[in-house]
């Protein structure tokens, strides 16, 4: 079946062309939507957009159309959010909670931590561990930070990550509305705390991926967290041993 057929009789490279060509009518102009207000555009979001794919067009923002991200239980006081194109885990201790990435935005990162108080009533979030300095994974981080969580990173990028923590935040719809200093723990070779009995940690690890990258471990659960080191795919989910 033809489609079409094209036939060409002169061509040239680069010419000039008059600006009138790209002329919009004016009455086309008058009756275009005006832009909205700069309060209400998520800059932060196109340019995340942009950089990673994610999450296309959905007016949902980080899920498809119609759908909502859900947090599910993965592990023995474990639970995933998912329903997005990034995950974060929330690992409940004794008194606490330990969160494993603060992926796209400040927005995803306020309803991840909504729906872990609810989860985990009376424990907040004491540590975020950010596996690697891609903003697929830390864009949401000052979410966690407002939240008095601290930072913990690989080693050689706490003063990025004070720097990055520091600087206003003027573009961001979600930005925190309360001032806050952020603590921001430098892992050389494992980190690991212990709050009755579980103990979580993260170890730095060599991979192509990402220089100063941390793997998150929960030796009771025997779970770690699996990011961009051995998958490149953007659905980073937990795997057990």
């Amino acid at each position: 079946m033809k489609i079409m057929d094209a036939k060409i009789s002169d061509a040239k490279a680069n010419p000039t062309l008059s600006a009138d060509n790209f002329a919009i009518p004016q009455a086309m102009l008058a009756s275009a939507a005006k832009p909205a207000a700069p309060d209400k555009t998520p800059f932060q979001w196109i340019i995340r957009r942009q950089f990673a794919g994610f999450y296309f067009d959905s007016d949902a923002m980080y899920t498809d159309d119609g759908d909502s991200l859900k947090l599910v239980d993965v592990g023995p006081n474990i639970s995933q959010v998912r329903g997005g194109t990034h995950n974060t885990i929330f690992i409940a201790t004794d008194k606490y909670l330990i969160a494993v990435e603060s992926p796209n935005d400040d927005g995803q990162s306020v309803q991840s931590i909504d729906m872990a108080k609810k989860r985990y009533p009376g424990k907040r979030v004491r540590y975020l561990i950010l596996t690697h300095h891609h903003v697929d994974h830390i864009g949401g981080m000052h979410a966690y930070a407002a939240e008095g969580a601290a930072i913990v990173v690989g080693k050689g990028n706490a003063e990025y990550f004070r720097k990055v923590l520091a600087r206003p935040e003027k573009l961001n719809p979600d930005a925190p509305k309360k001032p806050f200093t952020a603590e921001v723990i430098e892992v050389d070779g494992k980190w690991s705390v212990n709050d009755g009995g579980r103990e979580v940690d993260a170890y730095a690890i060599e991979n192509p991926h990402a220089a100063s990258f941390l793997f998150p471990f929960v030796p009771d659960a025997k779970l770690g967290v699996v990011t961009d080191c051995m998958f490149r795919a953007l659905l980073c989910p937990p795997i057990r041993w």
